[in-house]
């Protein structure tokens, strides 16, 4: 045999090695549903526990005091502007069988004394708090440091810098630490001209290993009114499954007569098993009378059904008038 028809044989078989390496498992729909509901477990499993932490339980506690002295607060005058960290400073205290806080004693830094609802003694130290307003929006934390103690435990610390340009953050390095969990999160943008990326990472990690991680990069331009995006690729690790997304949002004709064509034509949305292993796509459709837009998951037979049927959660963060 000439060494021509060797050198073609063996392109060949390569070829044929290649494709079958990186050939994917496509779920038929049986299968995909099956893989839908151990997310939606999961998923389930994952709010159910984290809304029992002690840590959690507290924050939402304090969260709801309108007297406290917190950055970020759930009132009507929580979070509107700067916040007075210097001038807050002390030591504040609940009073008993109240809502309300009082300051008992002078403090270089910002600690709050309090009960939660089964009646176990908290104490949220905030050492160090800077913001900066950004263009009528509330303003954005660049320095946190915080400290979550419950008796001699110490529940859960805060860790927070960012950098302001352009009116908009433009870094911003986050690090919280529980007791057996971290979440780390960062953010970086650029400015050229007049466009720019942005990257965005948050990942979520146990014992050791990835829960949830979170990564996208997005081109940017910028406006009078802040930045847009002109492209946007993102990766979701959810526990054992995966999100992997293109969105060409400069193509993407926001007052077209048919919007979810054109964002379904400039987007490729897919939803994977470990280890590659697809379940469908995910694509944008029209409910309630074609009012609402929803996210469908498209299956390999090419039938549609919304994902909050599968994952309802979900619901709660897209449901949007059209």
């Amino acid at each position: 045999m000439k060494l021509d028809s060797l050198s073609w044989c063996a392109s060949i078989v390569l070829f044929f090695f290649v494709s079958c390496v990186h050939r994917e498992t496509y779920y038929d729909f049986a299968e995909a549903e099956r893989s839908l509901k151990v997310l939606n477990s999961d998923l389930t499993n994952f709010l159910s526990t984290a809304d029992g932490l002690k840590e959690i339980k507290a924050l939402k506690f304090l969260y709801n005091q309108e007297s406290a002295p917190l950055p970020i607060k759930n009132s009507a005058t929580g979070g509107s502007g700067s916040f007075d960290f210097t001038g807050l400073l002390g030591i504040y205290s609940q009073v008993s069988g109240t809502s309300e806080f009082r300051k008992t004693a002078e403090s270089n830094d910002i600690q709050i004394f309090f009960k939660t609802t089964d009646s176990l003694s908290n104490c949220l130290k905030i050492l160090k708090y800077r913001d900066q307003v950004i263009s009528s929006k509330p303003a954005f934390p660049i320095e946190v440091s915080a400290l979550l103690t419950q008796g001699d435990e110490e529940l859960l610390t805060i860790s927070e810098l960012a950098k302001i340009s352009d009116d908009l953050p433009e870094k911003v390095d986050l690090d919280i630490a529980g007791k057996d969990y971290k979440i780390t999160g960062n953010l970086n943008r650029t400015k050229g001209v007049r466009n720019g990326k942005m990257n965005l990472q948050l990942i979520l990690s146990s014992k050791l290993k990835t829960v949830i991680e979170i990564d996208f990069e997005g081109g940017i331009s910028y406006s009078k009114q802040g930045f847009y995006f002109n492209d946007l690729s993102f990766k979701t690790v959810l526990f054992g499954h995966e999100i992997r997304g293109k969105i060409d949002y400069a193509n993407i004709n926001p007052t077209s007569d048919d919007y979810v064509k054109s964002f379904n034509s400039h987007s490729k949305i897919e939803i994977f098993e470990h280890p590659g292993k697809k379940v469908g796509e995910i694509v944008l459709g029209k409910v309630s009378n074609a009012e609402l837009l929803e996210f469908f998951i498209k299956f390999r037979n090419d039938q549609e059904k919304k994902i909050t049927d599968y994952i309802p959660v979900l619901g709660k963060f897209y449901n949007f008038k059209y």
